[in-house]
């Protein structure tokens, strides 16, 4: 059965299975939304590197090589915790 055959519920869990087992992206948290009639997939999230984006895009391109893949994840490097006083 082709990709665009199977449910959009089914690759997308699929996708989000590769993503979650990788070891650069498994606690991002990105979230993932396929139009399997349209042969598209959509990634929203937030990464703390361009390379974790990069990262994400290269697995949904895997998993759905058939696919357009729209990467709509962003780069946000994630600062520090203020320290916190005491009085």
């Amino acid at each position: 059965m082709a990709l665009a055959d199977q449910p959009d519920a089914y690759l997308a869990e699929q996708l989000r299975v590769a993503l979650a087992l990788d070891p650069q992206l498994h606690e991002l948290g990105i979230h993932v939304t396929v139009a399997a009639a349209r042969r598209r997939a959509v990634l929203v999230g937030v990464v703390p590197t361009r390379e974790r984006r990069e990262r994400a895009g290269e697995i949904a391109r895997r998993v759905l090589p058939e696919f357009e893949i729209q990467n709509d994840v962003t780069v946000q490097q994630l600062a520090p915790p203020e320290p916190e006083t005491f009085a």
